[in-house]
């Protein structure tokens, strides 16, 4: 038996040649192509041997078995007329073998359609076919289920097919009527919102996104994918961001400014890597923003040119997955593939894990987080998105009900908000900010966090007062309170916490506590010692309005007259010591490091943040110098080990 030629959306690609073998494999030499074939939409001249008759038709109707010749056509209806429904099934045996059967009890004749089982020549999945017994009998014409011409219902139809996508259908029995490629428009509900949009069929199969105009974050597949896989080794790399917008990223496009925002930007082993997911509209012209493949392409070169030049290597990935079934499978090969392999020790991701977290929006997620009572921060650092980013997406959920009661005054209450307890008078406060008011002070936030020693004191016996969270305070025992307060007011004996003296650095006056220093300047003393401790830059004014800067007395005798000009001229916010990891030298500031080394402060800055593999050379080695800030140099290696900045040591 031959095997079937199945005409329709492949006829366009024919040569002429193709066209007149195709044409006579169909009619069994009686029909001849007379003019050459062009495409499907182009008539071509035709003529019936058998009869000589000629005549101007559709190539893909002359290929599918049909033909104008009359007496032919007189011939097929002399012939299927006098057929009964046996002999119907005789001639469809003796035409096609047991490739089909016929369903119908009845035959009304050739005109009227009739249900078949096809039974694919390839072993491939048996279904239902609807057809003119005619075309069954025309084995050329192939199975219009088959090449895609109707839809079987178990076959072909998208409930089947594609189930993912089928479960959006607003109406679930319009997903056995049409199938994936189909370019009708119905009904879909966000899975995740439960929004209704309109769509084309095609397009979300495309897309595998309905696009919500509701839910959506503003974040891509292939991004998320990327970033859910590298945060699963996050404790194997120096640092991890995403969306990663610097400020050297600037470029001129068009007479104008044009600021670029990187994927993914992480650090390994000392070196910086940035990862682009290149999706189609880097090869195509984007019909959302007007971009064309042009200008895609020269923003990726200027791109990656900048990240070059700050020594950061570029890695781009093919995440144009439109096409293809399957988008985790090709992304997934992609990564595998790419030169990430020799960077990452990739077996110990898990994609499975990271495709299913990146199916969510991160609106949702953030939506669903704020309901939960979580504070901004605390969803900024559970998603690891950006502050600006946190407030768009509230700001949507509660314009769409997707959350509750968010404000920006909602978010600041919530800030601050945790229940407190002053330990020394057993008085419970909703908020932070309730106490501070009541007891006109600040800070017993970062008392009740352990960062500093007491907040404020009593408005009748003038005591100190120490503070807990609420639920920190409700795990304590009688005996536990009791230890507590001991252990405060010995630690504040030991320690001298309220009588270290301190030197303003503007002024060079000398106070033997900051307490003292406080009274004459009319500030906290709190930020007197933030300022000492490097965790402020100022704290208060002198008469003039000259910001004041302070540095412990034990500090002060240790420094040069230039650690000390350079501190006092310092227009930062906040002045934080570094260490040079080569030499484990501790300087005061990074503009002195840098004064050192023979590079701007910058420089030294960017290495200690890891923006940077170095940051300057040793002037009597060249060697490259490594810089990490003070702060968390002790958190991982000894400080003993660290050796004070002295000019011309």
């Amino acid at each position: 038996m031959a095997k079937k030629i199945i005409y329709g959306r492949n006829t366009t690609k024919l040569t002429d040649e193709q066209h007149r073998q195709r044409i006579k494999d169909v009619h069994n030499g009686n029909i001849i192509a007379l003019s050459s074939y062009i495409d499907t939409r182009h008539f071509v001249r035709y003529k019936c041997l058998k009869h000589n008759f000629e005549w101007n038709g559709r190539p893909n109707m002359i290929m599918g078995g049909s033909t104008s010749c009359p007496d032919c056509k007189h011939e097929r209806r002399i012939e299927i007329s006098s057929d009964t429904l046996d002999s119907l099934k005789e001639k469809i045996y003796n035409s096609c073998g047991n490739e089909y059967k016929v369903l119908d009890n009845e035959y009304f004749g050739h005109d009227h359609k009739m249900q078949f089982m096809h039974y694919p020549d390839d072993g491939g999945k048996p279904h239902i076919v609807i057809s003119y017994p005619s075309r069954i009998l025309n084995k050329k014409s192939g199975c219009p289920v088959c090449s895609g011409m109707q839809i079987s219902k178990g076959y072909n139809d998208i409930a089947t097919t594609d189930p993912e996508i089928a479960s959006w259908f607003l109406n679930k029995e319009e997903s056995y009527i049409y199938s994936k490629s189909s370019n009708k428009k119905v009904d879909f509900k966000c899975p995740t919102c439960g929004h209704i949009s309109h769509k084309l069929i095609n397009q979300v199969s495309r897309d595998r996104d309905i696009r919500c105009p509701i839910c959506k974050d503003g974040i891509s597949y292939p991004n998320k994918f990327i970033f859910n896989s590298l945060l699963q080794i996050q404790n194997k790399l120096d640092f991890l961001h995403r969306e990663y917008q610097p400020n050297w990223c600037k470029f001129i496009y068009n007479n104008t400014t044009r600021k670029g925002i990187y994927d993914i930007y992480f650090g390994i082993n000392n070196k910086q890597y940035i990862i682009e997911m290149d999706g189609g509209f880097h090869n195509k012209y984007n019909h959302m923003s007007g971009q064309t493949v042009e200008e895609s392409q020269y923003i990726d070169k200027q791109k990656d040119l900048l990240a070059e030049k700050h020594n950061i290597h570029v890695v781009r990935i093919d995440s144009n997955y439109i096409g293809f079934e399957d988008r985790y499978e090709y992304l997934r090969t992609n990564i595998e593939n790419s030169e990430l392999k020799y960077i990452l020790t990739l077996s110990l991701i898990d994609f499975k894990e990271a495709n299913i977290k990146s199916q969510k929006s991160l609106l949702i997620e953030c939506c669903n987080l704020w309901d939960k009572g979580y504070k901004a921060s605390e969803i900024i650092e559970e998603l690891h998105i950006p502050e600006c980013s946190v407030s768009t997406y509230l700001r949507t959920g509660q314009k769409y009900d997707l959350c509750h009661n968010y404000s920006a005054r909602e978010s600041y209450v919530r800030s601050q908000g945790r229940k407190i307890v002053c330990v020394n008078t057993k008085e419970v406060f909703d908020t932070i900010k309730d106490a501070e008011r009541y007891y006109a002070v600040d800070g017993i936030g970062n008392c009740c966090e352990g960062k500093t020693h007491s907040a404020g004191k009593h408005k009748n016996t003038n005591e100190k007062l120490f503070w807990l969270f609420y639920e920190d305070y409700e795990k304590l025992s009688d005996k536990d309170i009791e230890k507590f307060l001991s252990d405060k007011l010995k630690y504040e004996m030991t320690n001298d916490v309220f009588g270290k003296p301190v030197v303003c650095i503007t002024t060079g006056e000398q106070f033997m506590t900051a307490m003292d220093a406080s009274r004459k300047y009319n500030v906290a003393d709190n930020g007197i010692r933030f300022c000492c401790q490097g965790r402020l830059n100022t704290s208060g004014r002198s008469e003039d309005g000259t910001p004041l800067r302070w540095v412990y007395w034990e500090d002060y005798i240790k420094m040069t007259n230039d650690e000390i000009e350079a501190i006092k001229h310092s227009e930062k916010s906040r002045i934080k010591k570094v260490v040079c990891l080569n030499t484990k030298v501790v300087f005061n500031s990074a503009t002195i490091a840098g004064k050192w080394c023979g590079v701007g402060k910058n420089s030294i800055r960017r290495s200690a943040l890891k923006e940077r593999a170095s940051g300057g050379r040793h002037p009597e080695t060249g060697e490259k110098l490594q810089w990490l800030y003070y702060e968390d140099y002790i958190k991982k290696f000894d400080k003993s080990t660290l050796t004070p900045y002295r000019v011309g040591a």
